[in-house]
């Protein structure tokens, strides 16, 4: 257990700010009924203070739960949690000391695959354990695992499987964020207690225990209307699954060398996104992206899972790979893994041509590329049509037209195919003086006439809250063909301070879905929040809405609180039909193609 700033976070002037987080899961351990054969044992560190005080900060301690205690078995002193051979010498400290039939490692805390490794100590914050590491670890370490637990973030990857899969029967972990203490005060969300009283059974095996882990904590999301994934993946099914993977790589290679780099990127970004990281979910790469390797992939993919869950992740169907896009500034890192797990030279080949055709289309290339880099012409390179050219700088200004009484943005079907179709992006504003425009916010609904152009029109629906519209934006859309999701950020003051409410929303053959999974502070101007610092409401919190005004006359931006406050255990959410009166509206189109270029519309009115 890596304490982190999980469970102790040292503020710049010096002062001690602890969550108790990894505290949080040890006290659930201590209520276990263990019995006499099963044995717990603990190594802490990497935190400057714990909550529980028999744990000792600033050093790297051993224990034993006996009877609902910590019993302290070495101190270590200062070392370093993330270190390969920190780990190798727990696990051997492990066999020596208490030798089992049957063994299983917890890895506790931050994780992010490949290139962010697992694991931050406060104590040596440069230090990180890669996947290749991990699996080192397993080696020098010499016990191989009935079941290795990620109760870490991101994990659930088949570069992390691979460098671990010759040391585990079984694998747990998340494709998304592990969501839990620091939203809820509940435990991780990783149900110690019940996990260690079914482990203990002599009747019940490992595996059915981890299957019960992952329920529980399914159920805990449901429980706070989160959303998160969580895998029991088959380790002796996982380099079967890699030489599917390698064979539909090998697929899309020839096909990005053949100039299908438009078709590559519409496909990555229709299969969604893990909290901004580069991993796409490989069951849906697949369906997005079909070729002749691509059933034999998903069905690999289905032969090494055991069990998966996924709530509010319509592309969590159970494991990630590797694939730099919207990070591709970072692929010289990431890919000292795919070289190290001894990748394929088409697979290494295919993710070197892709990131060099990243950067040079993001204008990343001179600062980021590495040996590999391949230079580009942009001879494939292709705009949307704009009217009105362009800045020189990538971004584009869209003239409208009319078509049959309506204004339009006219697009071609080339245009289409180049056209990001996660970034379509629809800004209403509406004015009801002459003194302000007031945004509406941000969605991702668009309309097309029977030409295919996008067409200027009023929004239909819109998210609304307790009878109010306050300014909100749609982020993190995932579509497939038969389901949809996304979360609306909403702007409010949660006791008179600005924060992000969070609001899921899902659609598919179960109908449709919203709830608010809780509210994130932010900046004055509504900036610089983050997923990991989402909290839930308690329920008391005075809940005034956000609205986003534009002083007509000068440009100047502010914003303004409805009049009306809510109690946070009175907060509704819907998506329902907006009326606007006779008031003012204004829309604009936004998006991006898929050689990083920008385009816009002027703000045009659609008063009805």
């Amino acid at each position: 257990m890596i304490g982190s700033n999980l469970e102790c976070e040292k503020g710049e002037d010096g002062t001690f700010e602890i969550a108790g987080l990894a505290s949080m899961d040890i006290a659930e351990m201590l209520k276990a009924d263990l019995g006499e054969k099963t044995n717990v044992v603990l190594q802490t560190g990497g935190t400057h203070k714990w909550l529980n005080e028999d744990i000792p900060g600033g050093l790297v301690t051993r224990f034993q739960i006996q009877k609902g205690k910590l019993t302290q078995l070495q101190n270590l002193g200062k070392i370093c949690m993330t270190e390969q051979t920190t780990l190798s010498d727990f696990i051997r400290y492990g066999k020596e000391q208490f030798p089992a039939e049957e063994y299983v490692l917890v890895l506790w805390d931050h994780g992010g695959g490949v290139p962010n490794g697992f694991g931050s100590d406060e104590l040596f914050p440069d230090v990180t354990l890669t996947d290749v590491q991990i699996g080192q670890a397993l080696k020098e370490g010499g016990v191989h695992f009935e079941s290795i637990i990620f109760n870490a973030c991101l994990m659930c990857s088949l570069e992390v499987y691979l460098s671990i899969c010759d040391y585990a029967n079984y694998a747990v972990a998340a494709e998304s964020v592990v969501t839990g203490t620091g939203h809820s005060n509940t435990g991780s969300g990783f149900d110690y207690t019940n996990f260690l009283d079914h482990l203990s059974k002599p009747e019940n095996s490992v595996v059915s225990s981890c299957e019960i882990l992952t329920r529980d904590y399914m159920d805990f999301l449901r429980k706070y209307g989160w959303n998160g994934t969580l895998s029991i993946v088959k380790m002796n099914r996982i380099k079967e699954l890699y030489k599917a993977y390698e064979s539909y790589i090998a697929a899309c290679f020839a096909d990005l060398q053949n100039g299908n780099y438009a078709r590559i990127i519409n496909a990555r970004t229709a299969s969604g996104k893990f909290d901004g990281l580069d991993f796409v979910d490989l069951y849906t790469l697949a369906f997005q992206y079909e070729n002749d390797a691509s059933t034999a992939l998903q069905n690999a993919i289905s032969n090494a899972i055991e069990y998966t869950a996924s709530d509010g992740y319509s592309n969590g169907r159970g494991i990630t790979a590797y694939f730099p896009y919207e990070l591709c500034e970072r692929y010289d890192q990431g890919r000292k893994s795919l070289v190290s797990l001894g990748y394929s030279e088409n697979i290494v080949g295919f993710y070197d041509l892709l990131a060099s055709k990243l950067l040079y289309y993001n204008n990343l290339a001179e600062q980021y590329a590495g040996t590999w880099y391949i230079a580009q012409t942009g001879n494939d390179s292709t705009t949307v049509s704009t009217g009105d050219g362009g800045d020189g700088q990538g971004t584009y200004t869209l003239s409208t037209s009319q078509v049959a009484g309506k204004d339009v943005i006219e697009l071609s079907a080339d245009d289409w195919n180049i056209i990001v179709g996660t970034s379509l992006r629809k800004t209403v504003v509406y004015q009801t003086n002459p003194d302000y425009l007031y945004t509406l916010g941000i969605d991702d609904a668009y309309t097309t006439d029977p030409f295919g152009n996008l067409t200027m029109e009023l929004p239909d629906m819109w998210l609304k809250v307790n009878g109010n519209w306050p300014t909100s934006v749609v982020r993190d859309v995932t579509r497939e063909e038969n389901s949809y999701s996304c979360v609306y950020l909403v702007r409010i003051y949660v006791d008179g301070q600005p924060a992000q409410m969070a609001v899921t929303y899902r659609s598919g053959q179960a109908g449709t879905e919203m709830e608010i999974v809780g509210y994130m502070p932010c900046e004055d101007d509504f900036t610089a929040y983050s997923y990991q610092d989402l909290k839930a409401f308690s329920g008391e919190e005075v809940i005034h809405f956000g609205l986003l005004a534009t002083e007509a006359s000068t440009g100047e931006r502010r914003h303004l609180n409805f009049k009306d406050a809510v109690l946070a255990k009175d907060l509704e959410v819907s998506y329902e039909e907006v009326s606007f009166g006779d008031c003012k509206v204004y829309v604009r189109y936004e998006f991006d193609d898929v050689y990083g270029n920008s385009y816009e519309t002027a703000f045009t009115c659609v008063t009805k």
